[in-house]
């Protein structure tokens, strides 16, 4: 690969805007879509005059994988359903004209085992463009399984954690130069899929500590321990978590946390119960329980069903458990 090789870039979410940040202050050309236009119109009135990469925006993702000169292309989307729109779909990815120019594929969007390993083969099977340069081990088209731990906070100091599924370590090593720009730690989970069930054991454990750090945190307060001194206290000891230590609910203790604006920004109560849900459906076709993950999907269906899913999740601390208050609004 050479040292900025061009990228295609679909998805300008809350994560996906963080990584075009991080690819263009390295250099590279990045080759945009996103079904938001006013989002990609943002982003190019804000890059003028940038002096180090540029931005490139295709009109759909088969223009997109058209591209003469792409060599990787990242999708950051939200949900299963929009992951399979943008490689399947009637202007998708697979529809490129004449065949692929990129041929790695790098999928972050947390999304069902089932779904990105049938999306794998899909894309095994497509056809290269002529004069295409493929970088894969097989030297076809190669979609890696790669959800990212970490969240906005992580996406915006280039300290994600990628989980990558992958059939060829040689492919990993392929996305390698894109994916340390973006994060800070890659592990390789094992074959396509295993990237997407890491993930999401992951949100289980992050979703239930964070409940439980609410919890702990509201109940210590209405029993006169400040918030900020009971979380010195679970730091300290055998209760440390990444929730209470670098993602607290209680406003005023992390700096830079959600809590302190509102609980804005961030990962959204739904996109949380989301991957909880998934994760259930996982464990039920490996016959494998998921009390805990049935419990924590019900703390959150709560403020889903309050109208609150678009707030951080964090806010659990206050709207389900109520901050500690006696503010009976809360």
């Amino acid at each position: 690969m050479r040292a900025t090789p061009k990228v295609g870039l679909i998805g300008l979410g809350r994560i996906g805007s963080r990584f075009l940040e991080h690819l263009l202050n390295a250099g590279h050309e990045v080759v945009l879509h996103d079904s938001n236009r006013l989002a990609v119109e943002r982003v190019v009135e804000a890059g003028k005059g940038r002096p180090a990469g540029t931005v490139t925006v295709s009109d759909s993702p088969a223009e997109l994988a058209a591209t003469r000169g792409l060599t990787t292309v990242l999708t950051v989307l939200p949900d299963p359903a929009a992951l399979n729109d943008v490689f399947t779909g009637s202007r998708g990815l697979l529809r490129a004209k004449g065949g692929l120019a990129p041929s790695l594929f790098v999928n972050v969007s947390t999304v069902d085992p089932e779904t990105i390993t049938r999306l794998a083969r899909e894309v095994a099977r497509a056809p290269l463009a002529p004069g295409a340069a493929p970088i894969t081990a097989s030297g076809r088209p190669t979609l890696l399984d790669a959800p990212a731990t970490g969240g906005v906070v992580g996406a915006q100091a280039a300290e994600m954690c990628f989980c990558v599924g992958a059939d060829d370590q040689k492919d990993i090593e392929a996305a390698r130069p894109v994916l340390e720009l973006l994060g800070n730690h890659i592990t390789h989970t094992g074959p396509v899929g295993t990237g997407s069930v890491a993930k999401l054991c992951n949100a289980l454990v992050m979703s239930a500590s964070m409940a439980a750090v609410s919890e702990a945190l509201a109940l210590g307060k209405r029993l006169n321990v400040n918030p900020a001194v009971l979380t010195d206290v679970l730091n300290s000891g055998s209760g440390r978590t990444w929730a209470g230590e670098r993602y607290n609910p209680a406003p005023g203790v992390v700096k830079g946390a959600p809590s302190n604006h509102g609980y804005r920004a961030g990962q959204a109560v739904d996109q949380v119960r989301d991957q909880l849900l998934m994760l259930i459906r996982a464990g039920e076709q490996a016959h494998s329980p998921t009390p805990c993950a049935k419990f924590t999907e019900q703390v959150y269906r709560a403020l889903h069903d309050e109208g609150l899913g678009d707030k951080d999740f964090s806010s659990v601390y206050r709207y389900r458990y109520g901050s500690g208050c006696d503010n009976p609004e809360w």
